[in-house]
């Protein structure tokens, strides 16, 4: 996701999972009420990659990510 200085991004994930999922975890702290919620939007001051890591009850794990780049361009 590409967004301006300033612009909101939305960061989303869609889990696959036939076996229920036991834990979420993002690498960094995401601006949401728990660790485990899939999505949320924030306006953010910085590029930042974020790693979603997802374990079902049986132990499998399956990680991805989603890098927002934030454009700082100057219109002169």
């Amino acid at each position: 996701v590409s967004v301006q200085i300033g612009e909101e991004a939305t960061v989303s994930a869609q889990l696959a999972f036939e076996t229920p999922i036991q834990t979420i975890s993002w690498n960094t702290e995401v601006p949401c009420d728990t660790s485990s919620c899939l999505e949320f939007t924030y306006v953010p001051d910085v590029s930042r990659r974020y790693i979603l890591t997802v374990t079902d009850e049986n132990g499998c794990t399956a990680s991805d990510f989603m890098t927002v780049l934030v454009r700082k361009d100057r219109l002169v």
